[in-house]
């Protein structure tokens, strides 16, 4: 259990706690096999996105080029180029994001990292 964690806060999104610490630091990228995974339905699509921004930002280019999906880091990546990556793994773009998450519908599970 992770102390930023609350027991009443625990949801499916979890486990990608391990691959986000993983990729805090430059590290080989199983990309190909993740973006697989989205296709077969076993990976949300959101979830794997969390975690090449992780490796877009921290990995320094150190094992290739990584596709940016948001702006959660200040990317470099112009927000044109982000909605292509999105649109490619079939995510809204960040407009459309932003709309939806003004609305208060979705709570994505990082809002409720304390």
């Amino acid at each position: 259990m992770h102390f930023k964690i609350s027991d009443s806060d625990l949801s499916a999104g979890m486990p990608i706690i391990i691959f986000i610490h993983h990729y805090s630091q430059p590290n080989k990228s199983y990309n190909s096999i993740l973006k697989n995974e989205i296709q077969s339905g076993n990976l949300n699509n959101e979830h794997y996105a969390i975690i090449s921004d992780f490796q877009y930002t921290y990995g320094k280019e150190k094992f290739g080029s990584i596709p940016c999906y948001s702006i959660r880091f200040n990317p470099k990546e112009s927000k044109e180029k982000i909605d292509e990556n999105r649109l490619e793994i079939g995510l809204l773009s960040l407009s459309n994001t932003a709309k939806l998450q003004n609305r208060k519908y979705i709570t994505p599970f990082w809002l409720r990292l304390k």
